[in-house]
């Protein structure tokens, strides 16, 4: 009689040692190959809610008030008038440097306003409030507002306060 002998054959084992720092290496490669969407937004310090305490409506001169409107079509009007985006910061800075303390600009959108649009008014609002506070720190303290103290930046921001009054739109064609 035969015998037979079965050898039972194992398979040959898979050498993974190197797979965590495969693994690893690819997580890094894509990790550094994507690009991150960084959102854009306003930053904007809100009041402090005053506890009890109503506030009556105040009447302001209007000629202490700079009304920007944003139409649906994107385009920017300035006291009734159309102003390009560049034309906008030179406005806003001539007239907070004329009415340091006393001054207003309202902002008004469209319902179907882009956001981006927004976005780029208020940019353009907020780097004509950085030149006028650079120019007056270079004359009063020989330096930008940047290099200031902080009892010097408090000072000029005192000085310039950044006064915008925003108005959303709540039907086609403007504010109400």
């Amino acid at each position: 009689m035969r015998r037979f002998n079965f050898h039972h054959r194992q398979l040959p084992g898979l050498n993974t040692t190197s797979t965590a720092d495969i693994s690893f290496m690819l997580l890094v490669f894509f990790l550094v190959t994507t690009s991150l969407n960084i959102d854009k937004g306003v930053t904007r310090k809100m009041p402090p809610i005053a506890e009890e305490q109503q506030t009556a409506p105040i009447d302001i001169n209007k000629e202490r008030v700079l009304n920007l409107t944003i139409d649906a079509n994107n385009k920017i009007h300035c006291d009734n008038s159309e102003i390009t985006l560049p034309a906008v910061r030179e406005k806003v800075r001539t007239f907070v440097a004329a009415k340091p303390q006393q001054h207003v600009i309202a902002i008004s959108t469209d319902r179907k306003t882009s956001y981006e649009a927004y976005f780029l008014l208020q940019h353009e609002i907020v780097m004509a409030y950085k030149e006028v506070r650079d120019s007056y720190a270079r004359k009063k303290y020989g330096h930008t507002l940047d290099n200031c103290s902080i009892e010097e930046q408090k000072e000029v921001l005192n000085h310039y306060p950044q006064r915008i009054a925003d108005a959303t739109g709540n039907k086609e064609g403007g504010a109400q």
